[in-house]
């Protein structure tokens, strides 16, 4: 019993940060994964694993299994539309403001914005606005 617990507990933090990755509650995803709320509770706590039919279905949801299985990360196509849409913001923002921004200051900006929005594929601005400020060393209104 022993080895099978060894075996299953590296799989159940990486199951439980992939299901807060995609913002979901263990009720959500069990759901999701046509399981009870107590077996995700098992799977999360490495007590035991899911059957191959729970990961199809986690998977279809944007559950990287591979990187579950492997811990090797399932290849991302690049999202050029998002990259160009990062750039366009914040070429809106310098212009606003009257600043430029070093190239290579600028394309460090550009990858962590990229980051934090590719699982999305989408912009978030209200997260982008947060970087700005810090960026420029601003307050935020609730600081």
């Amino acid at each position: 019993m022993l080895e099978k617990r060894q075996e299953v507990r590296p799989f159940a933090p990486k199951l439980r940060d992939e299901r807060t990755r995609l913002g979901m509650t263990q009720e959500r995803f069990a759901r999701l994964g046509g399981v009870s709320k107590a077996t995700q509770v098992a799977y999360e706590a490495g007590h035991t694993s899911p059957q191959v039919e729970y990961l199809r279905r986690v998977a279809a949801a944007g559950v990287d299994v591979t990187w579950l299985v492997t811990d090797q990360a399932q290849p991302r196509d690049h999202q050029w539309e998002l990259q160009f849409e990062i750039e366009d913001l914040i070429d809106e923002w310098t212009r606003d403001r009257g600043i430029s921004i070093p190239v290579s200051d600028r394309r460090d900006l550009v990858r962590v914005l990229y980051g934090q929005f590719s699982d999305r594929g989408r912009i978030d601005t209200a997260a982008a606005a947060r970087v700005f400020r810090l960026l420029k060393g601003e307050k935020s209104a609730g600081s």
